[in-house]
């Protein structure tokens, strides 16, 4: 078979289809809800074909949406007006909300129409039954269903935090702490549905992506369809999918992924949380920053390290911009005179940052007041992570000038920073826990002139 390739090099992929097909596999095993849900992307993504509401009019009748199910069937009729199973699936429906009169028709023009005889007799004998037994059966509307699927979703989420729509996001949802956390207690861990490795050629990356997609359960493709997609109005992607994974996909190490529960999380340039990929354990890992109070919205950065609190709000805009939004976070909504003082502080971190290597050996007492400003200065902008950018080359300092004392403190502050925002046995934490536990077995301990760092704190 010949594969029709598009000017982005990857094969066609049919959203739209993949959706149909994994409703129907989700109907087959009588899981309607989502076969409901499939379906109905299907019908935003193509809107033209009939199928789709066709199918989903069967799905609506199974979970007995009688009038959802008679839109469906409408709606396949009027873009194939010769569907016979669009006539019988409606009189199915008005059957079901007792209009008996409109069912009869359906089900009598499915007959002259060519029609199964046996079937169509069958539903008319169903339809006198209902009309001389019982009264119209009523049901929830479809608003009280779409109550009913998101109620389905939470009841099956996480206990710690719970999405409703966010205030800083047009439009959007939004994970708020359903109960209080203190910095360093654990929000999320949760393992990618999936992932593709970074080291490929961009064509292959994609192409890699649909793969995993196509071989998504119904369950999960239905998850991953409901995330965010910015890229709807630009030509960065192809179709659907490439476009909800260049809006979700966090850094897994040498790879990318999504996070299904992670990915409603937004984001901050003044953060409460952390998100890293833990690679020991596999996990998508996410640290409260502060104390975060029940009810509260939990952010994390899209921003990582200095590219965050090195920058000023129009390059973060601008390294924003891939994704199609603009921050409206507290920092970035700050009147201009503070938005400035802001601008300044992070210009400063960057600057000091960059002037910490430059310090010669013998320097050591302006090196560590640098790295102490640094510190001192994150937490007047708001800024509650990566301190241990700054202090972990504090250690060095000491332990280089035999101070074990203060190496003891400097380490301790790297570890418990590391520990509270990657967690005890991520990687992070494990790659300067032999300098806390020991520091003479750091690189140069002891070789310079001893001295002492003991009034130079946090």
């Amino acid at each position: 078979m010949t594969l029709q390739i598009n000017p982005m090099g990857t094969t066609t992929f049919n959203v739209a289809e993949l959706a149909k097909r994994k409703g129907n596999a989700a109907f087959v095993a009588k899981d309607y809800v989502t076969a409901k849900s499939l379906y109905t992307y299907a019908m935003a993504i193509d809107q033209l074909n009939h199928v789709y509401p066709l199918n989903r009019s069967m799905a609506n009748l199974q979970l007995a949406r009688w009038d959802e199910a008679e839109v469906d069937a409408t709606t396949a009729l009027h873009l194939a007006p010769d569907t016979l199973k669009a006539l019988f699936r409606r009189g199915r429906a008005r059957r079901g909300l007792g209009n008996w009169a409109q069912a009869r028709n359906d089900i009598q023009m499915f007959i002259d129409h060519g029609g199964d005889l046996s079937d169509g007799a069958q539903e008319l004998k169903a339809i006198a039954d209902a009309e001389s037994l019982l009264p119209p059966e009523t049901f929830s509307t479809s608003a009280n269903l779409n109550d009913t699927l998101a109620n389905l979703e939470c009841a099956g989420g996480p206990s710690s935090f719970v999405v409703h729509a966010s205030a800083i996001v047009q439009s959007g949802e939004g994970a708020f702490a359903s109960r209080e956390f203190q910095r360093g207690e654990l929000i999320l861990s949760e393992k990618p549905l999936f992932s593709v490795q970074n080291v490929v050629p961009e064509r292959q990356k994609l192409a890699f992506i649909q793969e995993k997609v196509r071989n998504l359960s119904p369950t999960h493709l239905d998850r991953f369809l409901s995330l965010h997609n910015s890229h709807t109005n630009c030509s960065c992607y192809p179709n659907l999918a490439l476009g909800i994974y260049g809006t979700n996909a966090f850094a897994l190490s040498d790879e990318s992924g999504i996070c299904l529960k992670a990915s409603k999380f937004n984001h901050s340039c003044s953060p409460n949380a952390r998100h890293s990929f833990n690679a020991i354990t596999g996990e998508c890992r996410i640290y409260a920053l502060v104390t975060i109070p029940v009810g509260e919205e939990i952010f994390i950065t899209y921003i990582s390290g200095r590219k965050q609190y090195g920058e000023t709000r129009l390059s973060r805009q601008n390294l924003l911009s891939v994704r199609h939004f603009t921050c409206a976070c507290s920092v970035c909504s700050l009147p201009e005179a503070e938005s400035k003082l802001s601008d300044a502080r992070r210009v400063m971190l960057n600057e000091l940052w960059e002037s910490i290597p430059s310090f010669l050996p013998t320097q050591g007492a302006q090196r560590l007041r640098v790295i102490v400003k640094g510190i001192h200065l994150l937490k007047e902008e708001g800024y509650m992570a990566d301190a241990d950018d700054f202090s972990n080359d504090a250690g060095a300092v000491c332990a280089y000038h035999s101070d074990w004392v203060s190496t003891k403190y400097w380490t301790h502050f790297t570890y418990q920073t590391r520990v509270a925002e990657f967690g005890e046995n991520s990687p992070r934490a494990r790659e300067v826990r032999d300098a806390y536990l020991n520091p003479h077995s750091i690189p140069m301990a002891g070789q310079g002139p001893p001295k002492k760092f003991t009034t130079i704190r946090v």
